[in-house]
């Protein structure tokens, strides 16, 4: 990203102190910053961070210039929510629970010669994933095999039709996602879309024939998707059998 700044003065006694806030000039809360003016070169944040912890590599623009204390605040209501440890050239710390889906930005205290700053990285609020799905199952046969080499199951549909609609939101231009089948093969759920590749925003339509265990009478998938603030995973079980159709689907940010 690109960067900007703003000067603020901060009273202090007799004298005015120019502070100068630099900021992300682009407000896109990616993994990294890269800043053209002020005491820091390039603040990322790597893969290790989620929802309960943060962490970013700060890289310095010049020898004289220092960073010595940080927080992670509240974009929204400019509230801190905890200070960070400072360990050049990392920043991390702990981030208590509550904030997934909150907008978020590091801030680092730092000196370059006589002029002090405050750098904002920002961070993003955690992924989002809204899915709803269908399933039409037809052409019930029945296991009419003999033999102690023959499936257990009962029988099987013969033909499965999925459909679905499926919205993922990631708050950061490079966030990504990624599909997994655990048990069975459904159409490609992110149909058009490069797996791990950035996504921001984007609505999904898949449909066509699935494949499901029979034995176990099983289909299920996983949507991963995630950005510098956290991963959020759903879980879809569809429970197909001769009685009765079924979906659950659950989701978990970490």
């Amino acid at each position: 990203m690109k960067s900007m700044f703003y000067v603020v003065l901060a009273a202090c006694g007799f004298c005015a102190q120019a502070t100068q806030t630099i900021y992300d000039q682009d407000a896109k809360a990616n993994r990294v910053s890269d800043y053209q003016y002020g005491p820091v070169a390039q603040i990322m944040v790597p893969n290790t961070s989620s929802i309960s912890y943060i962490e970013s590599i700060v890289t310095l623009s010049s020898v004289e210039a220092q960073c010595n204390e940080a927080a992670l605040y509240n974009d929204t209501t400019n509230n801190k929510i905890t200070d960070l440890t400072v360990s050049f050239p990392a920043v991390y710390g702990n981030i208590p629970t509550g904030f997934a889906q909150a907008e978020k930005s590091i801030r680092l205290s730092c000196t370059q010669g006589n002029d002090s700053f405050i750098v904002h990285h920002k961070v993003p609020a955690a992924p989002t994933i809204t899915w709803s799905s269908d399933v039409v199952a037809s052409g019930w046969a029945d296991n009419s095999c003999v033999g102690r080499d023959c499936p257990t199951y009962p029988g099987y549909f013969s033909d499965v039709q999925y459909s679905a609609q499926i919205l993922i939101n990631n708050n950061a231009d490079d966030g990504t996602c990624s599909t997994i089948n655990h048990v069975g093969q459904a159409p490609d759920l992110l149909p058009g879309y490069q797996h791990s590749t950035p996504i921001n925003s984007n609505h999904f339509a898949p449909s066509g024939k699935a494949i499901y265990d029979a034995n176990g009478g099983y289909l299920v998938t996983r949507i991963i998707c995630q950005n510098a603030g956290g991963t959020t995973v759903g879980v879809e079980v569809w429970d197909i059998n001769q009685r009765n159709i079924q979906r659950e689907v659950h989701f978990h940010t970490i």
